[in-house]
């Protein structure tokens, strides 16, 4: 198994609290908690931040954690119903909603209404996709911390691409995707970086899966259209695309063609790689799953990632593939989580909108290390038009070079 052993070290951006100390009125033992923790069903798609509840309820048990999701109904999820439930349960005093995206839409105005009525829940939110939406919404200013993937990665891209050999960085999307905000601003930073260091960055316009009769069709699409770039651009261009459903075929192309890959849309090893190098390790379950995929069994994050590393340096590409070796959802589930424990028990600041980053860091190295890994990692504050967000935590994490002898 390789080992990984990068450093972590969290650089902290925040101007309001630098170091924080237990409280003098915090409680020398935990007293009794319950939190909440909403995702989507695996149906949806959103299997990590379902499989970082599940571990979380093993690992404190049902009494403390209620995890909840909602079924789908023709495409649509009610969320009402759950809301609802934690609303009338006094015993929660924390709520972790990690639904990704989906929560500005069905779920938005049950959670809003939920915070209105229970101010005496701590709420976290991770990975919320429309977040430069967000920011001004009644949500945001209700929520007490919110934990996302930095979106704005241009420059660490791009550095990440010219050290493994870019000349070239080619980036596939869509106009669908361009209008949603964070991924239209993750091309321009990626744009403006290349621009500044001098190498070309090329828009390339794939198939929208949404608007194609399958996603086959958008998956054949990049296995046919990323040879003939490599052809076009030269075999030092690193690919990138904005849609899930491409990520395996992108990486496949690479491998096949020999060009670079910096990182899938969504970071976490889970996201791509299995696919592209054969690896059977989703388990789905449910009435509504069942019958669509065989049982696989579910494969330990190290045991992946050095899965990976073997395909990758058997087949001579070290140094040409890499992205996180940390699922980006399931740290942020689970560090929130953890964050809301030490706000019940009074070790953080207790003020709406004051969060301690030195707590987040203490969580993000044991989350790792609990892991096997060590894995650096920057998180800031978010910034949208000037106006800094004192609760609203943007992360990254280093990137792992697969294929390495480490």
């Amino acid at each position: 198994m390789k080992k990984l052993t990068a450093i972590i070290s969290l650089l902290l951006t925040i101007t309001t609290l630098t170091s924080c100390t237990p409280l003098p009125d915090a409680p020398e033992e935990s007293p009794p908690w319950r939190i909440a923790i909403i995702t989507n069903c695996l149906e949806s798609g959103d299997e990590e931040n379902y499989r970082a509840a599940q571990a979380l309820v093993a690992r404190f048990g049902d009494d403390r954690v209620m995890h909840r999701t909602s079924a789908l109904s023709f495409g649509w999820i009610d969320w009402s119903p759950i809301i609802e439930e934690i609303a009338q349960d006094s015993e929660i005093q924390a709520i972790i909603i990690s639904t990704s995206g989906f929560f500005m839409g069905p779920t938005a105005p049950a959670i809003d209404e939920l915070l209105a009525t229970r101010d005496d829940i701590f709420a976290v939110y991770t990975g919320p996709s429309l977040y430069p939406m967000l920011s001004s919404s009644d949500i945001a200013q209700r929520s007490n911390l919110i934990i996302q993937t930095n979106s704005n990665i241009g420059e660490i891209y791009v550095m990440q691409a010219i050290s493994m050999g870019a000349q070239t960085i080619a980036h596939y999307s869509f106009p669908r995707h361009l209008y949603i905000p964070f991924i239209a601003e993750r091309r321009n930073s990626m744009k403006a970086a290349a621009e500044r260091e001098g190498i070309r960055f090329v828009e390339l316009t794939s198939l929208d899966p949404m608007e194609v009769s399958t996603s086959a069709y958008a998956v054949a699409f990049i296995e046919q259209d990323l040879p003939t770039r490599v052809e076009e651009f030269g075999v030092n261009t690193a690919f990138f695309g904005t849609s899930c459903v491409m990520q395996s075929a992108i990486i496949s192309g690479v491998m096949a063609t020999g060009a670079i890959f910096v990182q899938t849309c969504c970071p976490s090893p889970y996201h791509g790689y299995p696919a592209a190098f054969g690896v059977d390790y989703r388990v789905y379950t449910g009435e509504y799953a069942d019958w669509r995929t065989s049982m696989m069994r579910l494969i330990d994050l190290p045991e992946l990632v050095g899965t990976i590393d073997d395909a990758v340096y058997s087949a001579g590409m070290t140094g040409r593939i890499s992205g996180w070796a940390i699922p980006a959802d399931m740290m942020w589930t689970t560090i929130g989580f953890m964050y809301a424990i030490e706000w019940i028990n009074g070790n953080v600041p207790q003020e709406p909108g004051v969060i301690c980053l030195d707590t987040l860091e203490r969580m993000a190295r044991e989350y790792t290390a609990k892991l096997g890994f060590d894995s650096g990692a920057t998180l800031s504050l978010f910034t949208f038009y000037g106006d800094d967000f004192s609760h609203f935590v943007l992360g990254t994490v280093d990137y792992h070079i697969f294929g390495g002898n480490d």
